[in-house]
């Protein structure tokens, strides 16, 4: 089983729209500039990052950041399966005025 149906199917059972491995386009400036594919959406509200790692660099931590920028997004979800336990973290976005 890929490692992204597992949490899709737990929330599945809950309800909730989870979507696996959804391409996202990216905008700047109005004009397409590429597109990124992301591991979980759920509800088309909460972003979810999935790694397998030994440890969590800082570079997984930008990159749900800098999804939830580009993407518009307010939460995000890190979740990593490559530890004993499992290893979580949650990021907002604040959309500031």
């Amino acid at each position: 089983m890929h490692l992204s149906k597992m949490p899709c199917n737990g929330v599945g059972k809950e309800g909730l729209i989870c979507k696996t491995e959804e391409c996202k386009d990216i905008y700047y400036a109005g004009k397409f500039v590429g597109s990124r594919r992301l591991d979980l959406l759920v509800e088309d509200k909460v972003l979810v990052e999935l790694k397998a790692v030994a440890d969590v660099d800082k570079i997984f931590s930008n990159q749900v950041l800098n999804y939830l920028r580009v993407f518009d997004m307010e939460v995000g979800l890190l979740l990593n399966f490559g530890r004993e336990s499992l290893y979580f973290k949650r990021y907002i976005h604040s959309k500031r005025t």
